[in-house]
């Protein structure tokens, strides 16, 4: 995990790490949720998560919410025809912290 750092103060703002997720099967044309344990983050942070890599199968991520400690739910979409069961995958995750970033 690496610290984000905001002002020649060095605040801590926020982190990126990585982490792994196996999504469930989505059927055809609908959007899934999916847990992901993110140590250090709670609920009300910003949270933008992205594929460290090319996804198995055609499905993308929506958006993602932080919505406990530790935990952000993110939707994925399925916009094909047909049922989809990604493979097992690792996400980026950023998060920063609000309060601690200031517009100037």
């Amino acid at each position: 995990m690496g610290w984000l750092k905001a002002g020649t103060e060095g605040i801590n703002a926020g982190f990126v790490t990585q982490v792994t997720a196996d999504i469930a099967s989505i059927a055809a044309a609908t959007v899934a949720t999916t847990s992901l344990t993110v140590p250090g983050v709670a609920a009300g942070d910003f949270v933008a998560v992205s594929p460290a890599a090319a996804l198995s199968v055609a499905v993308g991520v929506c958006h993602a919410v932080a919505t406990a400690a530790d935990t952000v739910v993110m939707s994925v979409v399925n916009p094909t025809a047909g049922a989809l069961d990604p493979a097992s995958a690792a996400f980026e995750v950023m998060v920063l912290k609000p309060g601690n970033c200031r517009l100037t």
